[in-house]
């Protein structure tokens, strides 16, 4: 992926991905109510690198092993039970995947995160924790490999009441591999309301982990509310005559009023389509894209229609960001003051990958990436720590002169203001 500058004292280099020693643990929080959500202090901890020992794992991870490791310390007091973690495979990723669960479960088969592309491959999972905080990491590949992760922040344990808490949960929505595969440009809309789990009030947003199998074409899967009429989010797959290929992601997404979504697929073949609930959103008055209410919590999540972020006069007049070399770019987020934002990072020059940094400026940066785009260019979500100035800082890592890009807010988390005179 082009040869990538050296880090100051304390940071390592590996191919494709700058790394860096693990960040101080976070400050002591308040206390807030079942299912809000709490960002680390400031960027990412890292809580594994299988490289270096962090998380109690020196040496790669043989195919058909598994790594536990405590996410839980991360988080200065409290229950949480779930976190939200950036899982990385550096280096030349083989082909296959990963499977991520609670500590102390049992694997239950099921895959989490696709290897497709090669390269350095990152992905926003958010995960249950088991019930001493751990999780369990699988290698399904045909070879070992290195992992680290990071967390970005913790959801708070109990059951959730107010509106924007989460409900962590761990159901399968939707399997067409039982019938029909979704056929070319066809679709498919789900009515979530009372599915995997969700309550029959529905939600105002759901974490979805997709899988697009058995692709032989190249295509984009999008998902909008139920009537088709505003698209919330795109994930690319590849296709494959000879061999099919799989496609696997996590996103959150919001749902319309009437609580379904649809699934449309542009390639030229048919594909199926597995969906798994990671959890959801309770709705409420306060979950509305003009922001939230005096009754919303701090910490519950907002979703909002997906709007793209611009920088000044470098961006094109449909917000495509243009990142010239390795000067950063600071962008002013198009959001009330927030405890962390809900972004989607999409690389857009097929045969270009991408390494980029996407944090809060206000703190230290690690020194490690936080996008990595392979061949595939499927684009990233990531949780960013809100800076009280309302910016976040992207950072090119990759040696191309320029680098061309998208970024989206989908979604934030709701920082109550201090009354006061």
């Amino acid at each position: 992926m082009g040869k990538i500058f050296r880090l100051l004292l304390g940071c390592s280099l590996i191919p494709g991905l700058l790394v860096a020693a693990p960040s101080p643990a976070p400050a002591a929080v308040a206390v807030q109510s079942p299912g809000t959500f709490e960002p680390v202090d400031g960027n990412a901890v890292r809580v594994l690198d299988t490289r270096s020992g962090i998380g109690g794992r020196l040496g790669a991870v043989a195919a058909g092993q598994a790594v536990t490791f405590d996410v839980s310390r991360a988080h200065p007091s409290g229950p949480v039970s779930a976190a939200v973690l950036e899982v990385t495979v550096a280096g030349n990723a083989p082909s296959g995947s990963l499977s991520v669960y609670p500590g102390g479960t049992t694997w239950d088969r099921r895959a989490t995160m696709s290897l497709t592309g090669g390269g350095t491959i990152q992905q926003q999972l958010t995960v249950r924790l088991g019930a001493d905080g751990g999780v369990t990491i699988r290698n399904n590949a045909t070879r070992a490999l290195h992992l680290m992760v990071e967390v970005f922040g913790f959801y708070l344990a109990g059951p959730p009441t107010l509106p924007g808490t989460f409900a962590a949960r761990t159901s399968r929505i939707l399997d067409t591999r039982a019938a029909s595969p979704l056929g070319p440009g066809g679709k498919i809309t789900l009515a979530l309301p009372g599915r995997g789990g969700i309550p029959a009030g529905g939600a105002s947003a759901v974490v979805l982990n997709i899988a697009v199998l058995s692709a032989h074409a190249t295509g984009l899967l999008s998902i909008s509310d139920g009537d088709g009429s505003e698209a919330t989010t795109h994930i690319r797959f590849l296709g494959n005559r000879s061999t099919p290929q799989t496609m696997q992601t996590e996103r959150v997404v919001r749902l319309g009023s009437d609580g379904s979504l649809t699934f449309t697929q542009s390639s030229s073949s048919g594909v199926h389509l597995v969906l798994d609930l990671a959890g959801y959103f309770l709705p409420g008055p306060g979950a509305v894209e003009g922001g939230p209410k005096a009754d919303f919590p701090e910490g519950g999540y907002v979703a909002i229609s997906p709007r793209p972020q611009r920088f000044g006069a470098r961006t094109s007049p449909d917000a495509q960001l243009v990142l010239r070399g390795r000067t950063p770019l600071t962008l002013l987020v198009t959001a009330p003051q927030p405890r962390a934002y809900n972004f989607v990072v999409s690389s857009d020059r097929p045969g270009q990958p991408a390494a980029l940094a996407l944090y809060d400026p206000q703190y230290p940066w690690s020194g490690s990436a936080t996008v990595s785009s392979s061949l595939a260019l499927q684009p990233t979500e990531l949780s960013v720590h809100a800076c009280t100035e309302n910016t976040v800082r992207l950072r090119n890592l990759y040696d191309a002169p320029e680098t061309w890009l998208h970024v989206y807010l989908t979604g934030y988390y709701w920082h109550r203001p201090v009354d006061g005179p």
